[in-house]
This record gives structure tokens, sequence and C-alpha cells, in this order.
């Protein structure tokens, strides 16, 4: 069945909304909050400022404030950025795992490219003064210098032992300065790639290094909460600018050389004659730390980034404050609606515990607009926050106490104290006359929610307590815990009910449990523990079903939310927010467009929008369509095929029934390319005629096929596409079709129930294969080396296969086609005999390339031999995985070579402190895969002591080759 696409109209409504905003997601319609501020700078005109943010990097006016862009494609938080020279080009650095520099057009804000440096650490950027390189901090406490058209790395610096803060290029080009957590300020010669000098008078860590306009000078701040000046051509220290009230995080020089001004952590900007060191003013007005400082070009105007979240203009000369560009926020913890919809509770906090005092704000839900701030007056994140049901009074987590709000007046009522430690989560019941509260402190407590009295404590947990739920009617309290379980209370008398494990004793049931949830009509739980949720029936306690993600690296569940209808649950992961079908357990779209956690959810009482905040400073409303395609299956056929000859080919089909509204589809089929090989796709036909379908997407071990219609839509049953595929070996596999979903006209992707998701296919070999040459029951490398070792031989020869009298390259290569026949893929190094080497099999395949490949079975011959060279020496050096990960006490980890180097594995923890280094020496070309081959970390540093649980980087160096990954220790 085809319709037409009639919903013209609301598509230009939303279209509308989009444009009020700038970079919104796809399927987002308003944005809250601009992200937390990391980096501030001048365009060299002087006309806009740039700010580094935790969602993308914002461009703004620098006369009026108005937002002219927001550049976004890094995949974590953008921490630095610089403009070239000339003004044309603005370079992002994005914050790990990220590590790449990208470069926009300055005026359009277009993107140029993207530099793959894959050691960056995202810290500090900054252009040479011709504009032709660029300069960074990488991961192993090095100073490197790229290529900013090619990203081609030019010049490495080494001397530091701890992490880099910040480097900065003299006027002439000719120096760079770091300044590191070593606590010293290291000058470079860029010509010669040498040190010149080492400043070491700072006694903690250098935050900032910054160089006069007449390069003379070279000024220095620190944790040691000093500003030191120093002789750049020389190195001796001139001038100590002491006294500060704190630690000194930023500064920069006036252009006109003769102030110098810093940013501390209490909030004021301190300018600074240079020749008589007298402090000129101070300027005030911030609320928390001065992140970030920039003179314009002129030097009339100073701009400062605060973690207060604002940007402020000030007039140098004067102090005076000229303007304040606000909208960009902490953290965001959680968020509620209130009853009647019109109001958005929002509690947020800094990126840092000490950046600021937290707040929760409300919000108009219709325009985003701030009502009222209600001030904690404690330095501490607000964990939670939850309305009444009547709506008069909101409840706020700040620390270890609970807050209650007139939610009318935003008047502080009272604040119920009890918990001994953090409040991660607070509930009304239904009813609106219990309070329930979750705490690190192990405990769930009840309180009168009229009075603030406290009624119960329940105790049972055994570890932090992240989330509570009361049932619909009331009657039972839910509580999920780090201690990897769920626990069901009843609310009237605070009775233990009864405890939910997960059904399988393995390391996924057993994460901690962050989020709870019941459905609207109080029949289903939901819990969240690792990647994974479970469904439990809420009468009986009973596990009904487990829904995982269809990928990995989506994080750990934060929060959990049911639509009203109960016909969809919401996830909120590491930037994601899954959408589940309730009635099929299938994974109906995913919505993307946070920058870090998302850390809450909450539904309008409509059910048509939903608020999701994160990390990343931002909270995210979406329109939410109602849920279409419930009943709609698919499924792969047949479900069985036998090939019986080597090189085979057969083909699948992917079908779907009882589907309403597609506007396209996406399915991926994985296989096991050690039997298989992907041969073409073609579309089914279910689509309308015209709909465009895509080429399919291959990987090693899986091919992804999609088609779309922008004219028309599909409906009822039909075939999506066909897959062909060739034996390549003689193995029982699977065809499994590992993720399929049809596409609505909004965008929104709808996961069908799939009846059949897989194909078992038996490929068993003919028999009498030729090839056996040696006669011992099966082809393999020894047939292969008894050929070789004949080549040139006349006459009879068991070796001759093809029979024409001579032994030649043609016999070779038939029996090396034959292998695959004979039962395999070419086997790994550590499987090849000695008596055969790389060189032999090079020399073979200068042979083969005077045939005329016509031949199929010469063809195969020759990409056997291929593979068996492939088998000796990796056409890449590479850093894999190690195993097992996680792991205790030790793990391996594996490498490839694709030349002969000097090998280096060092560990670092979180910090990029250096834990333990092991030097593997010289290393031939070739895999090291195995544990005999490996390197090899027993768990303890280098002064031989077990390492704490946590996560930890392991980098390798192998010449010019350097690669970082990551491992968990679980002890």
């Amino acid at each position: 069945m085809k319709t037409g696409l009639v919903s013209l109209v609301l598509l230009a409504a939303l279209s509308l909304t989009a444009f009020a905003q700038l970079g919104l997601p796809d399927g987002a319609i308003q944005r809250i909050g601009k992200g937390a501020i990391w980096q501030i700078a001048y365009s060299p005109d002087g006309k806009q400022i740039a700010v580094a943010s935790s969602i993308g990097t914002w461009l703004y006016d620098a006369q009026t404030g108005a937002e002219l862009a927001l550049l976004t494609g890094h995949d974590r938080p953008a921490t630095s950025l610089a403009f070239s020279p000339d003004g044309q080009t603005l370079a992002t650095g994005g914050n790990w795992p990220d590590r790449t520099i990208r470069l926009w057009d300055a005026g359009s804000g277009a993107h140029k490219m993207t530099l793959d440096v894959s050691d960056f650490a995202g810290e500090t950027l900054t252009f040479s003064p011709d504009g032709k390189t660029l300069a960074g901090a990488t991961y192993d406490r090095k100073v490197r210098i790229w290529n900013a058209a090619t990203g081609a790395r030019i010049l490495t610096l080494e001397g530091h032992t701890a992490s880099i803060t910040s480097v900065a290029f003299s006027p002439d080009g000719r120096t760079l300065a770091s300044g590191s957590q070593d606590e010293t300020v290291r000058v470079w010669d860029i010509g010669a790639g040498t040190q010149k000098f080492k400043l070491t008078a700072h006694t903690n860590n250098v935050t900032g290094v910054a160089f006069s306009p007449d390069g003379r000078m070279l000024a220095s701040s620190s944790t040691d909460w000093t500003i030191r000046l120093w002789d750049a051509a020389t190195g001796d220290l001139q001038k100590f600018f002491g006294g500060q009230r704190g630690i000194i995080h930023c500064l920069a020089f006036n252009p006109d050389g003769r102030t110098l001004a810093g940013g501390g952590d209490d909030g004021a900007i301190r300018i600074w004659d240079v020749r008589t060191r007298a402090l000129r003013r101070t300027l005030e007005g911030h609320a928390s730390l001065i992140k970030s400082i920039a003179f314009s070009p002129d030097g009339r105007t100073i701009a400062s980034g605060s973690w207060d979240h604002t940007l402020r203009l000030w007039d140098s000369n004067s102090g005076d404050h000229r303007q304040t560009i606000d909208g960009h926020t902490g953290k965001i913890w959680s968020m509620d609606f209130s009853p009647d919809g019109q109001s958005l509770a929002i509690g947020s906090g800094s990126p840092f515990p000490w950046g600021e005092y937290d707040h929760v704000r409300i919000l108009d839900a219709s325009t985003g607009e701030l009502r009222q701030t209600l001030e904690t007056q404690r330095m501490t994140w607000i964990q939670s926050v939850a309305y009444s049901p009547a709506g008069n009074e909101i409840a706020s987590g700040s620390g270890s106490n609970i807050n209650l709000w007139d939610a009318a007046l935003g008047a502080h009522k009272q604040t119920l104290k009890g918990h001994k430690r953090t409040v991660y989560g607070v509930a009304y019941s239904p009813d609106g006359q219990m309070l329930a509260s979750a705490s690190d402190d192990k405990t769930v407590r009840l309180w009168e929610a009229a009075t603030g009295a406290l009624l119960r404590t329940l105790a049972g947990h055994n570890d932090r307590v992240n989330s509570v739920a009361f049932s619909p009617d009331g009657s039972m309290l839910a509580s999920g815990s780090d201690d990897h379980t769920v626990r069901l209370w009843n609310a009237s008398t605070g009775a233990h009910w009864r405890t939910l494990r997960g059904e399988r004793d393995d390391f996924k049931s057993r994460d901690d449990v962050k989020a709870v949830a019941y459905s609207p009509d109080g029949r289903t739980l939901a819990s969240g523990a690792g990647n994974l949720i479970k469904l439990w029936d809420a009468e009986t306690g009973a596990h009904l079903h487990t829904l995982e993600p269809p990928r990995t690296g989506v994080g750990r569940v934060n929060c959990l939310a049911f639509h009203p209808d109960g016909r969809s649950l919401f996830a909120g992961h590491w930037r994601d927010v899954h959408v589940w079908d309730m009635m099929t357990g299938g994974l109906k779209r995913t919505l993307l467009g946070h920058r870090d956690w998302v850390t809450g959810l909450a539904f309008h009482p409509d059910g048509q929008t939903l608020v999701s905040g994160s990390e990343d400073g931002t909270a995210l409303l979406w329109k939410i369509n109602p849920s279409l395609n419930i009943g709609a299956t698919a499924a792969v056929s047949p479900a069985m095929v036998q090939p019986t000859a080597f090189g085979a080919q057969f083909t699948i089909s992917l079908a779907v029934a009882e589907t309403e509204n597609a506007a396209g589809y996406q399915a991926t089929v994985q296989f096991d390319p050690a039997v298989l090989r992907f041969v073409s796709a073609a579309d089914g036909g279910f689509l309308p005629d015209g709909a465009y379908a895509a080429p399919p997407t291959v990987s090693e071990d899986s091919v992804t096929v999609a088609a779309t219609s922008l004219d028309e839509l599909s409906g009822g049953d039909g075939r999506l596409a066909t897959l062909t595929f060739e034996v390549v070996d003689f193995k029982e596999s699977i065809l499994l079709v590992s993720e399929l979903y049809l596409v609505a006209p909004d965008g929104e992707r709808y996961f069908p129930r799939i009846e059949n998701e897989q194909v078992v296919v038996e490929a068993t070999r003919e028999t009498g294969i030729a090839g056996d040459v040696n006669r011992d029951g099966t082809v393999n490398v020894q047939d292969l080396v008894f050929v070789g070792s004949n080549l040139g031989q006349t006459g009879q020869n068991d070796a001759d296969v093809n029979g024409d009298g001579v032994v030649d390259i043609v016999d070779l290569v038939k029996v090396a086609g034959e292998i695959g026949n004979g039962g395999g893929a070419a086997p790994a190094s550590s499987n090849l005999p000695s008596s055969i080497s790389a060189t032999d099999v090079k020399r073979w395949l200068e042979l083969s390339r005077g045939l005329s490949l016509t031949d199929a079975a010469l063809q195969r011959g020759v990409l056997m031999l291929e593979n068996l060279l492939a088998a000796f020496v990796p056409n890449e050096n590479a850093l894999l995985p190690n195993y097992p990960n996680p792991f205790n006490p030790e793990t391996w980890i594996p490498y490839q070579l694709a030349d002969d180097s000097d090998v280096q594995i060092t560990i670092y923890n979180l910090h990029g402190m250096l834990v333990c280094q092991l030097d593997l020496g010289h290393r031939q070309a070739g895999f090291y895969a195995d544990k005999g081959r490996a390197a090899y970390w027993d768990g303890r540093s280098m002064s031989g002591e077990p390492v704490a649980s946590g996560a930890y980087f392991y980098q390798i160096q192998a010449g010019d080759f350097s690669a970082v990954r990551r491992m968990v220790i679980v002890k």
C-alpha cells in the first residue's frame, strides 16, 4: 500500500522552530543553555569573540554580543581554540577521546577540514605567527607542532614530566614557550628543535604562558598564586607579581605591552603595570573562577570567560563593565516539569565542584526564559529536583540536605536534614503526602511532605542508592543502588518486600543500578544497570525481559522515563537517548545531540515534549510523535542454505509485514568473513518506484543496506532487499540480522519485531578435490611447499597438477586455490611451517603476475597467496585491545608491526600520570597477539605495588608509530 506524504504543515512548523536556535540537533525543538565555557579568543580584526564550550564553539559579535554561529563536529567538548593570524581560519581542539583539530572558515563558520592528530590532548592550541603551523600539547607530555594545512607532524619537543597546560609562540615565531604541571616553563628553539631554557622558580603547577607583544618578555602564571616575568632572550627572572588571593588560571598581555592581566579563582581580573609591577585596577563581577581572558586587538576591551557561565566585556582603561553575555551553563543533573506543564525546574552545577554555588532554575516551559533562581548557598551539586503532584512545592537534593521551596514564590520553606552523604534522588508519592530520598549513605528516607518530619529510614542496601520511584498507586517504592540490586519496599510501613537481581551471574547483570522507573499502569518496573535495561513484573518481581542496545559504546543507563501512554521507554546513556517499544522490546529511535552524559529525562504532562539534561550543560527539548508500526514484523529467509562447492553463491531476502507509513529502511547483516564473502545487494521493491537505494556499506564482518523515498510512503507487507554471498570456506556459520529498522516521514526510526533473524549456512565440500599433492588427505600449505620445491622439474611428478609435463607456477597457483576448498583460509603466522617464508610467497606472487587470470581457480589461488603473505607481515602498525579487559590482576597487550622497530609500551592513569613502562626492545615486523608474543603487564606500578581499580590508558611507541587505548582493572 502506498500513501501520499501529507504532513507538510507539521514539518514546516518544526523547521521554523529549529531556525530559532543555532545548531539544534535533528529532532530537537529547543535548547536551554549553551554549555560550559572553556576558552575564549578575539578574532584578529576584533569583530568576533570565539568561545570554546562543552557543546561546540560559539561565535559572538564583539560589539553587540549577538550569536553568529555554533560550530559543532567534535565528539566531545571543544576545550581549546585559536584564530589564525590573518583571521581567516579558526582552529578548535576537542577534548579526549575526540583527539582532532578542526579548521573553520572564520567568516562563514563553514568547516574546512579535520586534522586527525591522534595524540592531541585538547587543552591548549596556538597558531604560529605566519599561520603555517599549529602547536599543542599531547598526552605523552610533549609539545607537537603540526602543519596547519595537512595535519602532518613537523616537530616534537620533549622534556616535560607532567601534563602541559599552555603553549605560546614568540611574535617572531622562532621560539615557543610551554607551561606544565611539572612546575616548570620551558622555552624552545623552533629552528633547532631544542630546549633553550628551563624556568623553575614556580613552586606549583604552571597554568599559563604568554609573550609580550615585542617578544622581549615572557609571563607565566601558576597555582602558587604568582605571576612571574622573564627575560625571553636569557631566561632570567625579571619581575615577581605576588600577593594574589588565589590561583591565577590565565593571563594575557595588552597589545600595547604596558599592562598584563591575570584571571584568578576568586573571580577577579587584576591588571598590573609591567614596568612598575603596580596593580592598576581589579575587575570584579564574576561569581566564580576566571577560565580564560583575552584583550581586543586594539587593547581597549578585555573579554573574560568564567565558570559562573558568563562572558563579560570590560573597558581595559577604566575597568568599567560593558556587557555580559550569558546563557552558558554548568552541568545539568536533574529536571522536572510542573504538573500544569508551564514551568521547568533544572538543577545544575559547574564543571568542577569548586566552580559555583549551585542553583535550581525555574524556566518558562514554552520559551525557555528564566523565571526564578533558587539559590542553595552551598557549594554542592544539585543532583535531584522534583515538583510535588499539586505543583505548589519543589524539592531539591543539595549535598546531604533536601531543600523544599514554594514553587510560586521561589521562597525557601525548609531544609530536611538527616542523610550523612549526598542525596542523589528525590520523588514525591502520587498523593503528595510523602517524599522519598536516595543517598550515598546507603539509605532511603521517607519524609512527611507537609511538615518535613522524618517518617522512617529504609536500610538494606550495601552501597550508594541512586534512584527512587513510587508505584503509580503509591503503595510501593523502588530503589536502585550501586550494590547491583533493586529493592522494593512497602511505602506505608517501610517493610522490605523483595530484592531484584540480574538473572545471570555475569559482569553485565552485576553493574550498578543507576535508575528505576514504574510504567504508568504500574505493572512493569524498569531498572538500568550498565548499558542494560531490565523489565520486571511489578506485582511478582519476576524478570520479564532485558533490553540491550544493538551497538557497543553507548555507555551506562543514567536515567529512565516512561512515556505517559506507557508504550515507550526512554533511556539516557552517554550522549544518546534510546527509545524502546514496550510491546515488542525493539529499539525504535535514538535521539542524538548531547555532547556528554545524559543525566535526566522528564516528560511534559501532555506527553508531546521530552526534556533531556546533560553534563554538557544543556537541556534539549524534543517533539515526541505518536507510536507507529507497533505491530510490524521482519524476517530473513530462507532459514537454511547448504552450498556444496567452493565459490558457490546464494541469496537471502529481508522482508517486513504489517507496516505503515514507511519512508525508508536500514538493515545490517553480520557474517563470518572466514566462511563467506559479501557479493552484492539489491533493493527488494518494498518502497515506491523512484526510491533511492544507497550503496551497501561493507565492513570486515557485516554489510548494511538502506533505501529512502522522498515522495511517497509504503505500508503493508513486502521485501526490503536481497543480499548475495559467496562461500570461501567449508564450515557451518550464521548470517545474523543485527539491526533492522524502518524510517517514518519525520525521520523517526521504528524497530519491528524480528520473527526470524538468522540464516544457518551449512557449507559442505564436494569429494575429489584436487590439490592434495603430498597425499596426506588434506589440501594445505604443506602441498604448496611440495610444489614450490619441485618448480622447474619435468616428467612424471605428483607436483604437476595440470599434467602438462612440467611443474610451474600454474601448478602452484592451482594448489593455492584449492586450499580454500580443502578447509580453510590462510592460516595465522603462528601456524605456518618453518619450511615456508615470506620471501617464498613473494617470489610465487611475482611469478603469478604473468598469468592470464581468467580462470576462477587461478584467481582464487592468487588471492590465497596474497592472504598467505599477509599472514607473515601486517600491512600497518596497530595497537590492539588488551585481553582480558576488564582484568585482575594481569593482562596481555597485543600489537602488530609493519616494520622492524624498537617497542615501548607506557601505562598511564586517568590523570595522565605514569604508572608503568614496558621496554620490549627491538622487534621484527610481524604479529604479536598471542600470550607468548604480546606484551604482558602484571597490574603493578614501576615500584612493584598493585595498582588500584579503575580505568587506565596504555600507549605504544614503535618508531614513528604511536597509539593509545583504554583498559579497566576491576578488583
